[in-house]
C-alpha cells in the first residue's frame, strides 16, 4: 500500500523520532519543564534509568511521555519489528500502576497526531492500551512478588512509585529485568522517597556502582522546578518541616524512616483547622464509617473534602455488651442517618462483615459502600498513607476516655499504623482511609469497559510509518 505524507507532517515525525521533547511539544501537543526535559532527553535508550523526584515534579508525565514515544515508533531491533512488543507500568498496587492510565486516556486520546495509532483502551484481564503497530501497553500491579508480570517479554518496563516496593532490587533482579533480555529492552525505576535507607535506595546505590561503565542514568529532581505549579504550591513547599521539605520536594533518603512519620504527624497537625460541632454553611463533607463488633471500636471519621483535607469530627464508640444484638445496629443505624442528615455530603460505608448488615439498614440515604478485598485495601492503604506523608490532611487533637480509663489518641492510631501496618487496631485509620478514598474521586472498583477506539485519525499516514 502506498502511503502519502505530507512533507511538513514527514519532517515532525522524523523531528520527534531523533528528539523525545520535540515530540513531547509538537505531536501531543504537551509542554515539559526544564527538568523534565533533562530527563526524557538522558534516559530514553538507557538500560537503567532511576529518577527520584519531589511530589508533584511531574513523575507520572515523564512516564506517560516516554511509553507513547515507544508506542508510536516501536524503536526495536528490525527482527521485532513486525512481532508484538510488550510495554508494562508497574507500581505496588493497580491502583498506582494505573494513574499513568488515567493520565494517558484524559489528555492523549485526542491528540490528531497520536490518536490514529491506537486501536483500544482495554481492562481485561489487566488494563491495557493496544497500538495499531502491534504494541501492547500493559498496566499491572507488582504485588505477590511479581505474580502478575510473568509471561511475557517487555521492551520498556517503568515502576511507578518504587519505593512503596519491599524488596525492590529483589524483584527488579528476579523478576523484571529477566523479562527485558530478549529484546535488550529498558528499565525506568521513578519514585519519591518514603521509606528511609531501603527498597529503591538499595537499588540507586547498586546502579550508582556501576554508572562510570554505562548504560546507567541517575537524576534527583526538586518540586519547585516545576514551573507548571502554582506560586501557592510552592510558598506552602518552602513553609514544611526541614525533614518533610527534603523527603517530599528535594527527594533525599534518611537512615531513620520513623523520623519521617513522626514529622508527617506534625505536620498534619500544625495544618489542622481543628474539631467543629457544626458543619461550615456551603461546605461539603464526606462521613466515613468504620463498624465493628465488639473486639474493635465503630468510627467515623467526618472530613471537609476542601484541600488539604481537613478531618472537623469524629464519633468513636463500642457498646460489647449489646452489639450482637440486631437491635443495637439498628441504634447504629439512627446514628448514621442522623450524621448524614446533619453534615452535607457523602456517606461511606465499609460494609465488609458487619458493615453487610447496616448497609441494608440505611439504603434510604445513598451511600458508597466499599467492601475491602485484599487488593483494594492495598490501595486505600497506599493512598491513605501518601497523602499523609504528602501533608495533604490535617490532623486535630483527638482524644477518647474508654469505661476503663484508658485515653485513646488518633496521632496514636496513625503513627502505630505506619510504624506497622500489620497486626494493629486501625478502625479510626480504616475510616480515615476511606473518607479521603472518596473525597479524592477514587472508584471502589473498576468495572470491565469496552474497547475505546481512536478519536481522531490522520489522513495519509498509517501504522506502517510507526514500524
Amino acid at each position: 500500500m502506498e502511503i502519502i505524507i505530507k512533507p511538513s507532517v514527514k519532517d515532525m515525525l522524523l523531528r520527534g523520532f531523533n528528539d523525545i521533547t520535540y515530540f513531547v511539544r509538537e505531536l501531543l501537543e504537551e509542554d515539559l519543564h526544564e527538568e523534565q526535559e533533562k530527563w526524557l532527553k538522558n534516559s530514553l535508550y538507557t538500560r537503567y534509568s532511576f529518577i527520584r523526584a519531589g511530589n508533584r515534579w511531574g513523575k507520572g508525565d515523564c512516564g506517560m511521555f516516554k511509553g507513547a514515544y515507544l508506542a508510536f515508533y516501536k524503536p526495536v531491533s528490525k527482527r521485532f519489528k513486525g512481532k508484538k512488543v510488550h510495554l508494562l507500568n508497574t507500581s505496588i498496587s493497580q491502583d498506582q500502576a494505573n494513574i499513568i492510565l488515567n493520565k494517558f486516556e484524559e489528555r492523549l486520546l485526542d491528540k490528531k497526531y497520536f490518536s490514529w495509532l491506537i486501536t483500544g483502551v482495554k481492562y481485561i484481564p489487566f488494563p491495557h492500551i493496544i497500538f495499531k503497530n502491534n504494541v501492547v501497553w500493559w498496566f499491572r500491579n507488582a504485588t505477590l512478588g511479581g505474580k502478575y508480570l510473568e509471561g511475557r517479554s517487555y521492551y520498556w518496563t517503568n515502576f511507578d512509585e518504587a519505593d512503596l516496593q519491599p524488596d525492590l532490587a529483589g524483584l527488579i533482579e528476579k523478576i523484571i529485568e529477566p523479562r527485558t533480555w530478549d529484546m535488550n529492552g529498558f528499565i525506568d525505576i521513578m519514585t519519591t522517597p518514603r521509606r528511609g535507607k531501603k527498597n529503591s535506595y538499595i537499588l540507586w546505590k547498586k546502579w550508582e556502582a556501576i554508572a562510570d561503565n554505562g548504560g546507567v542514568c541517575l537524576m534527583k529532581g526538586d518540586s519547585r522546578n516545576n514551573k507548571f505549579l502554582p506560586i501557592e504550591a510552592i510558598a506552602r513547599m518552602n513553609s514544611m518541616p526541614t525533614r518533610l521539605l527534603n523527603q517530599n520536594v528535594l527527594a533525599e533518603w534518611t537512615s531513620d524512616a520513623g523520623a519521617w512519620t513522626d514529622d508527617a504527624i506534625e505536620y498534619s497537625k500544625n495544618i489542622a483547622t481543628g474539631i467543629i460541632e457544626n458543619p461550615v454553611p456551603g461546605h461539603l463533607y464526606v462521613k466515613a464509617w468504620d463498624l465493628a463488633r465488639s473486639s474493635t471500636w465503630c468510627v467515623c471519621v467526618i472530613i471537609d473534602i476542601t484541600k488539604p483535607h481537613q478531618i472537623v469530627h469524629c464519633i468513636r464508640f463500642q457498646e460489647s455488651a449489646d452489639n450482637r444484638n440486631p437491635e443495637y445496629w439498628r441504634l447504629v443505624e439512627a446514628k448514621i442517618k442522623v450524621v448524614h442528615k446533619r453534615w452535607p455530603g457523602t456517606t461511606v460505608i465499609d460494609f465488609t462483615g458487619v458493615g453487610d448488615v447496616v448497609g441494608s439498614y440505611i439504603q434510604s440515604i445513598n451511600p458508597v459502600m466499599i467492601k475491602l478485598n485484599e487488593r483494594l485495601k492495598a490501595d486505600l492503604i497506599t493512598h491513605g498513607v501518601t497523602e499523609l506523608e504528602h501533608g495533604n490532611v490535617g490532623l486535630p487533637h483527638i482524644e477518647h476516655v474508654a469505661k476503663d480509663g484508658t485515653v485513646w489518641l488518633a496521632e496514636n492510631e496513625v503513627r502505630d499504623f505506619q510504624e506497622n501496618t500489620h497486626g494493629i487496631i486501625w478502625d479510626f485509620v480504616c475510616a480515615l482511609f476511606l473518607a479521603m478514598w472518596v473525597a479524592d474521586g477514587k472508584e471502589a472498583g473498576r468495572k470491565e469497559k469496552k474497547a475505546r477506539p481512536a478519536i481522531t485519525g490522520v489522513r495519509g499516514v498509517s501504522k506502517n510509518v510507526a514500524v
